[in-house]
Order: C-alpha cells, then sequence, then structure tokens
C-alpha cells in the first residue's frame, strides 16, 4: 500500500526569520517539504554541492534568484534548480507564500550559505 502524507500530520519546522515547514515524503532519492514563508520575508542566498532542485509555487508570488537572474513565480509555476547554483526565494508580497520543495537527494548537511560579496566578486 502507498503511503499517504499530509503537512496536517507532519511535524513542522521552523528555519531563518518567517520560514516554516512540513517533512512530507523522503527516500534514498529524494524528498519532498511544504514550505510557507512569511510576507516580506525569504531565504539566504546558498547552494547545494551535490542536491537538485525544483521548487512550486502553491499559492501566492515568489521571487526566486538562481546564479544572480530573478524570476517571478505565481501559483502553478515551477522552476529547477541545479546543484551548485546560488539561489534564494523571497516573499516580497503582503501574502504568505506556500511551496512544495522538492529535492534530489535529500539536502541533509548539503548546504552552505552565501554571502553577497561572494557572489558579487565571483
Amino acid at each position: 500500500m502507498a503511503a499517504i502524507f499530509s503537512h496536517r500530520r507532519a511535524s513542522p519546522y521552523h528555519w531563518g526569520d518567517g520560514g516554516r515547514g512540513w517533512p512530507l515524503a523522503q527516500c534514498d532519492a529524494f524528498e519532498v517539504k511544504e514550505e510557507e514563508i512569511a510576507a516580506g520575508c525569504s531565504e539566504r542566498l546558498h547552494k547545494h554541492k551535490r542536491v537538485s532542485q525544483s521548487y512550486y509555487i502553491l499559492s501566492g508570488e515568489a521571487q526566486v534568484t538562481i546564479d544572480g537572474r530573478v524570476a517571478r513565480l505565481a501559483s502553478a509555476d515551477c522552476v529547477m534548480i541545479a546543484a551548485g547554483s546560488a539561489h534564494m526565494i523571497a516573499n516580497q508580497s503582503d501574502m504568505p507564500l506556500r511551496l512544495l520543495v522538492m529535492s534530489a537527494p535529500p539536502v541533509g548537511n548539503d548546504r552552505t550559505d552565501i554571502e553577497i560579496y561572494e557572489q558579487d566578486n565571483g
């Protein structure tokens, strides 16, 4: 029988200033999390050495920066982020942003925060 996952049954985690999430599914190959970013909040610019990710917007509007390029995403939009790409997601609206974060393989400890001056100087 297939496992059923829901954020209503998952224990939430909090990250940064205004972010929270719910782990939905994980195996050796990938993981899926549902996350919410409060109005006016964002994550820090970072990269993963071996993990590729995809953000699928459930509701709200997002600003995604990937390797210095900025894109705006709305409900039902999806973006792929290749391993090694510097990226971040921000909610510059006045409403919460909800999204699915899909990572392959699972992130674990594969995250390096990037100081803004590092990206500006290469």
